[in-house]
């Protein structure tokens, strides 16, 4: 149902006022691509999961006259209004069949304003709609650039097209840093360029080669200037490399200067920008191109010395990294198994590099082959090997059928370095030989002997919150046996995330020991001042509320309590103040 009241105070005008502008944009890209799912309007709290480098949960709801808010991304965790806020608002009012985009008077919807602006223009003459144009141009740099890319774009001669250079510079060119805020203005700057070289392909897309190329390199340079957490410029590159690709296959230039040009390009870049070049670009490149391409990886490759066990390059001028993936690539497309083997092979100097070429041999289905070069990495690393390659070498024995080595292989790694992951690894590979009971208790008993100096040496050292049996807490929490993890906690103590994992799992049967878990922890999270302590103290909360609720204990007491031990930070207080704002409002 609709809450009484939220709907007429959500409105455009009010989510850009919350925002700046460069997140109400963002929030607006958000809403219009879809990303805010399960909306909902429930006893007056709007909520939606918005979907953005992970999936976000954003409540909004009314306190008095004002919009409140909380997201569980990080800039809301710091109270501020951010773009998920502001795309679950616009997402809201799209379903309600509002038009986005109000003027700032917050009256006449965006889609309503350009129709007037239209029939406004409609009614200019030539000459007035130039004089209109160039008197707004001349007050607006950004629209300025728009135009003097759309003029060359249309010119196929080759002053325009350096022009569309120049503008390109001037697109390109940072000041100084651009941080995480100005990164989505940058970015449709570069939108503008990528926008004006489409144009010119349509009339000169020869030259849209060397345009695209020369964008696509000061546009690296310049993430070198660029907090492109958002990907915004990352994308404009994507397109700029899009446009170039489609651009040669239309032209087919001169097939031996684009190798060179995509060789250097793909050796030298800092951004993997034309990985893959010889496979993408195979068809417009044809013989002759892959040919030179080889021959100048070749060239390269012969320079590059091999490396064994251990062994680290002399110095950094070879590209190493580089150039293997190119021969990498031409020795796949040529499908030449040993090839692949000798590029591989050139470098032995990390357990991973026999890891891989022992799947290689296991993918041609040569299984001995794939054994020995895992049996290789293992001894070419004694002092600490790879745990893949033990988990490759214990897949193929048990392929072999032989299951109890698989196991023992496993032991080993196991009790190199007890932990829950190779405690995994033991239970899978003990199981498929049928004696997983027996070697538990082996492994138990291996974790309680470790965890036994632990325990001796924090207890001299007067250690009040032990965690020498996190491991052991752990191996039972998935196992699903709480209380077994609960009593080692209780005896050799765990770290502080696995208690409150265990106060949660036992609030149900056990409040009382939960709620001690609780307050425990928000007191020694206290003890340290900033957002960060503040954040996890109110965090647990809503725990602590609820603990309290099932012995009968009185929370509003405890918050005041809270409150007038700690009055003087006055962050905490405002965290505290919308933590019951919100419980209020739920």
């Amino acid at each position: 149902m609709t809450g009484p009241g939220l709907e007429s105070l959500i409105t455009c005008d009010l989510l850009h006022a919350m925002a700046r502008d460069v997140t109400y944009a963002r929030g607006y890209a958000y809403a219009q691509d879809g990303r805010v799912q399960e909306i909902s309007m429930l006893d007056g709290v709007l909520s939606a999961r918005v979907e953005g480098r992970e999936n976000y949960r954003v409540r909004l709801f009314r306190q008095g006259d004002k919009l409140d808010f909380d997201c569980t991304c990080p800039v809301g965790n710091e109270l501020r209004f951010c773009k998920h806020c502001v795309a679950a608002g616009l997402g809201w009012l799209m379903a309600q069949g509002t038009p986005l985009g109000a003027e700032a008077a917050g009256t006449v919807p965006g889609d309503v304003a350009l129709t007037r602006i239209g029939a406004f223009l409609d009614g200019l003459d030539a000459p007035a709609l130039r004089e209109l144009l160039l008197a707004e141009a001349r007050m607006d740099g950004n629209l300025r650039e728009r135009l003097l890319l759309r003029e060359a774009a249309q010119d196929a001669d080759p002053a325009a097209v350096g022009r569309l250079r120049a503008a390109i510079d001037r697109a390109t060119e940072t000041g100084g840093f651009v941080d995480y805020d100005d990164t989505y203005a940058f970015a449709s700057r570069l939108d503008d360029v990528v926008d004006g070289l489409a144009a010119l392909s349509d009339v000169n897309p020869a030259a849209v080669v060397g345009l695209a190329e020369h964008a696509i390199r000061q546009v690296e340079e310049a993430l070198n200037d660029v907090d492109d957490s958002s990907g915004a410029v990352g994308d404009v590159l994507q397109g700029l490399l899009e446009l170039h690709f489609q651009v040669c296959m239309e032209t087919r230039p001169e097939p031996v200067d684009l190798a060179r040009r995509l060789f250097t390009a793909e050796l030298e870049t800092d951004y993997d920008t034309f990985s893959g070049a010889a496979e993408r670009y195979a068809e417009v490149l044809g013989e002759a191109g892959l040919a030179e391409y080889r021959r100048l990886a070749q060239d390269r490759w012969d320079a590059v010395p091999p490396l064994g066990p251990g062994e680290r390059d002399p110095d950094g001028r070879y590209h190493r990294w580089e150039i293997t993936r190119m021969m990498e690539a031409l020795a796949r497309a040529d499908g030449s198994l040993g090839e692949q083997v000798a590029v591989k092979s050139r470098d032995l100097s990390s357990a991973h590099a026999f890891l891989q070429l022992a799947e290689l041999y296991r993918e041609a289905g040569e299984h001995d082959a794939a054994m020995e070069w895992a049996r290789r990495g293992l001894d070419a690393f004694p002092g600490s090997p790879d745990p893949r390659l033990e988990l490759f070498l214990a897949d193929e024995l048990h392929r072999r059928g032989e299951h109890a080595q698989a196991a023992e292989l496993a032991w080993a790694g196991f009790a190199r370095g007890p932990s829950l992951d190779r405690y995994q690894l033991l239970h899978e590979h003990a199981g498929r030989a049928d004696a997983w009971p027996a070697w538990r208790e082996r492994a138990l008993s291996l974790l309680r002997e470790a965890a036994g100096p632990v325990r001796a040496r924090q207890r001299a050292l007067g250690v009040e919150r032990m965690d020498a049996h996190s491991q052991l807490v752990r191996v039972f929490l998935w196992e699903e046996d709480v209380e077994a993890a609960w009593r080692e906690a209780a005896e050799g103590g765990c770290a502080d995330e696995l208690w409150l994992k265990l106060a949660e799992m036992r609030e149900p049967t056990h409040p009382a020991d939960s709620l001690q878990v609780y307050l425990r922890h928000v007191d020694e999270v206290l003890v340290s001042t900033g957002d960060r302590a503040y954040t996890e103290a109110v965090r647990v909360l809503p725990r602590v509320r609820d603990a309290m609720q099932r012995v009968g204990e009185d929370f509003d007491g405890y918050v005041a309590r809270l409150r007038e031990t700690h009055k003087r930070r006055r962050k905490l207080m405002e965290m505290l103040d919308r933590f019951e704002r919100r419980s209020a409002a739920a």
